[in-house]
């Protein structure tokens, strides 16, 4: 993936499943890699930001961007009973990502 060397990408929902093996082959490359994460930062290139608040992602770009690439692997999880009682409320948050 030599095409990605020096390009800045952001990964949001870099926590989840499919977002963290998306971020491992990522730092494999030479890429600027952000990572915005529901979690608390480890380091520098992960940020912790609310992607269901609307300043607080307007911030993080604002404060890390611009960038090459955005990959949006966002999203609220849950077990299958709070699916079943608030499916609105999960897909409504979910679109708001």
């Amino acid at each position: 993936m030599k095409e990605l060397a020096g390009k800045r990408i952001c990964l949001l929902g870099a926590t989840g499943f499919l977002g963290y093996h998306v971020a491992e082959v990522l730092k494999k490359t030479e890429a600027d890699v952000h990572e915005a994460r529901n979690r608390l930062p480890k380091d520098y290139s992960r940020h912790n930001v609310d992607l269901t608040c609307s300043n607080a992602t307007n911030g993080f770009f604002d404060c890390w961007g611009p960038f090459d690439y955005v990959v949006n692997l966002s999203g609220l999880s849950s077990n299958l009973q709070l699916n079943s009682e608030r499916p609105a409320d999960l897909f409504g948050q979910n679109t708001l990502m």
